[in-house]
Parts: C-alpha cells; structure tokens; sequence
C-alpha cells in the first residue's frame, strides 16, 4: 500500500475543528467531484482555503498519493448533519463516527490513471477496515446513500472504470482477505522434543 502523507488542515479553522471523534464504527465512501483533478491539488485547495466553508474529508486517494487533510481522530465535516440517513442505518451521525475517503479520478484518464487511483482507494479502505475491525459490506456506505438528493458520489467516478458499488465492496473484501494473515496453524516440528521431555518427567516422579 502506498505510505500517507500527510498534509493536514489548519486547526482550528472551518474545515478542520479539531474537535475529536467519538469513535470510528463505518466509513463513508466519496469521490471528489473535481474531474481530473490530483490528491494533492485537492489538499492543497483543502489547506488554502481552510476558512471559506465547513466541509473537509479525512483522506484524498489518487493513482499517487494517498493524502491526510485530517487525523482520523477527529472530525471532517464530509456529509450533512441535517440528512438522517447515517442516523437510520448506523444509528449515528457520519461526521461523529465515521471516516471519510474521497477518490480523485479524471474522465480523461490523463491526469489521474483512474484504474490505479481505484485500485490504491480499494487497498486503503481494506486497511481500515482492518484497522477498525469492520466488516466491507456491512460498515462502508457510499455518500450517494446518505445524500442521494444532492450527491452520486462515489458511482460518479466508479463509472469511469466500470465498477459498480458491489463490485466495490467485492473489491475491498477481496484486498481485505489478502491483508489479514492466515491463523497460525500448530506444528509438529517440536513433538519429538516435548515427547523426550515428557518421559523425562515421567522418570523422575516415579
């Protein structure tokens, strides 16, 4: 997986409160809705204009870079408190309690290679869910779902690839699977050794 740099809001400021999370129990899934534009032109945008409006997200992913603008320990204000849908589904507000990831892609596939900029977005989701302890198909949600009046993403950029959102989230259980390490499984290599020991043992207490 490619490192995180970071490159962190101002805060306190509209985009970044620094106001702690209460905990991280599902991921919000997003695009950037800035066709072609770079995870670090998007941060960037993020850092400069960290007082124009309360809207942020905790992560940018592109076929690069994968760019923190805020610690996952608090809050990115990256889907609207007065939609209720997060509270129907979770019991709990997005912004509270959840991570928000945007992917950068680029309808031209020049900018952003939209395949790659998937591929590293899939991979990172998969590490959170790791992180978390979170379950792929029941803990990710899109922000279409939690927005749908005013928002398509991420299926706005998913198209560009072909992918639809199972297809995500076969994707992310997938590259899950190849993160988590098999249960370790008991050897014999060491029978012959305890089998001695324990006649040893045996010997010396009759």
């Amino acid at each position: 997986m490619l490192e995180i740099t970071q490159m962190l809001i101002p805060s306190p400021s509209k985009r970044r409160a620094g106001i702690k999370i209460a905990g991280v129990s599902f991921l919000v899934a997003h695009d950037t809705g800035n066709d072609g534009s770079t995870a670090l032109q998007n941060a960037t945008y993020f850092i400069n204009s960290a007082n124009d409006i309360e809207a942020s997200s905790h992560y940018f992913v592109d076929d690069k870079q994968i760019i923190c603008c805020v610690p996952e320990t608090e809050k990115a204000w990256h889907v609207r408190y007065c939609s209720a849908i997060d509270n129907q589904i979770f019991g709990k507000d997005a912004n509270d309690w959840a991570i928000g990831i945007e992917l950068c892609y680029d309808p031209n596939n020049i900018k952003v290679n939209n395949l790659k900029a998937y591929e590293n977005y899939v991979e990172f989701i998969a590490s959170l869910c790791r992180k978390y302890n979170l379950s792929p198909h029941k803990h990710i949600v899109g922000h279409y779902t939690l927005d749908p009046t005013r928002r398509t993403d991420p299926i706005n950029a998913f198209k560009y690839i072909n992918k639809t959102w199972d297809n995500f989230l076969d994707d992310v259980e997938k590259a899950l699977i190849l993160l988590t390490p098999p249960a370790s499984v008991p050897t014999t290599d060491r029978l012959p050794q305890f089998l001695s020991e324990l006649m040893a043992l045996i010997k010396k207490y009759q």
